[in-house]
């Protein structure tokens, strides 16, 4: 039995031996695994700058064509049109603000021309016409059957006699 012991112990140790020589070095495995993961963190790094970058461009783009906006005239209050003909004479809340032109303080420098800036007046709203606004889309809030949600149903009471709306029911569903 001895000698058997001997022979497997001698088989496996050629296994291991072989198993070693067939095994890729552990420094080779470590230097491919920190190699990819550079890799991986460069790959991300450029996609964070190029978000970044866009981000900062939209950004950019979008002050400047904020920032270089021509201010909106607005009527004054004296040019609001009525639907009726005054019987009396149009009374203004206040009279139009006159859109200024600052003028700023002398410069430091007497060769640079100041700049001139204009500050739009404060909006006058059109009185006539925003009391009697209505919503364009208004007329798709009245559906048919609207009465049946709006209101309580009575205990006992039916909506449908005969497989069809009563009749004070059914005037009520079309002018809806």
């Amino acid at each position: 039995m001895r000698k058997e012991e001997t022979n497997i112990k001698e088989l496996f140790q050629r296994l291991k031996r072989e198993d070693e020589r067939r095994a890729p070095s552990f420094a080779r495995c470590w230097t491919t695994a920190r190699s990819q993961l550079e890799q991986r963190r460069r790959r991300r790094l450029m996609w964070w700058l190029a978000a970044a970058g866009m981000a900062l461009l939209s950004l950019s783009a979008g002050w400047l064509i904020i920032s270089n906006r021509e201010p909106k005239w607005v009527k004054p209050a004296e040019t609001v049109v009525q639907r009726d003909p005054p019987t009396r004479p149009i009374e203004t809340l206040a009279p139009p603000v006159p859109s200024p032109i600052r003028e700023p303080s002398p410069p430091a420098n007497k060769g640079v021309a100041p700049k001139r800036r204009r500050i739009s007046p404060a909006p006058q709203p059109d009185l006539a016409s925003l009391s009697e606004w209505h919503s364009p889309t208004e007329f798709l809030l009245r559906t048919p059957g609207a009465t049946l949600l709006r209101t309580v149903p009575r205990l006992g009471a039916s909506w449908i006699v005969n497989g069809t709306p009563a009749p004070e029911q059914k005037d009520n569903l079309e002018e809806q």
